[in-house]
């Protein structure tokens, strides 16, 4: 999406953490919580990147496919 915006990034990483209990049946992912961190070359970017963020994750397939909440923290 960043390419097709022609938004220039230096750096991308991303942590998750994933909360995991036993429910009827077995143990399951019940939390998902995502953490990009994202640096931008020119500053006057950083809204239009929080937008592109938000697309992706609603855009994501594996994301929507799975059964427990997702939680996006920029």
């Amino acid at each position: 999406m960043t390419e097709a915006s022609k938004l220039a990034l230096t750096e991308v990483r991303v942590s998750v953490e994933g909360m995991i209990e036993k429910l009827q049946g077995g143990y399951r992912f019940t939390r998902i919580t995502i953490r990009p961190v994202v640096t931008i070359t020119r500053d006057d970017d950083r809204d239009r990147m929080g937008r592109l963020i938000e697309k992706a994750e609603h855009a994501c397939l594996v994301s929507r496919s799975l059964a427990c909440t997702m939680v996006l923290e920029t």
